[in-house]
């Protein structure tokens, strides 16, 4: 269990910067809450609070909700038990549900760059 800053090569999306950084939480059995605040501007939300209620409820939380498995890391000064995190079902759920430029940039890149795989038929 680990608060990391996570590094996401992003070229594909057409940003000046082709990285996206942000901060996440990695469990134990490795699943990932990436903070939404984050996510949620590289995808062109100006109302973070807007793109918080867009992602059921099963695939988000905060961070005072994660409880005492977080209470010993180490945390930015500016860190607030209310930050928002999202599971990576929300991560995909987010730009699923959007029209905005930055959100259908993401989609495509994980469609065509991220989820293809060989089918084997047996």
């Amino acid at each position: 269990m680990s608060l990391q800053r996570l590094n996401f090569p992003f070229a594909k999306l057409g940003n000046e910067d082709s990285d996206f950084k942000c901060w996440a939480y990695v469990t134990k059995d490795n699943n990932i809450y990436c903070k939404l605040k984050e996510f949620a501007l590289l995808l062109g939300y100006e109302n973070v609070k807007k793109a918080y209620r867009i992602v059921p409820d099963e695939w988000k939380c905060s961070w005072n909700k994660l409880g005492p498995i977080t209470a010993h890391l180490e945390t930015p000064p500016n860190w607030h038990p209310e930050t928002h995190f999202v599971s990576e079902p929300g991560i995909y759920a987010l730009p699923a549900r959007s029209n905005k430029s930055q959100a259908k940039k993401f989609m495509r890149f994980v469609y065509e760059e991220v989820l293809p795989t060989p089918i084997k038929i047996v």
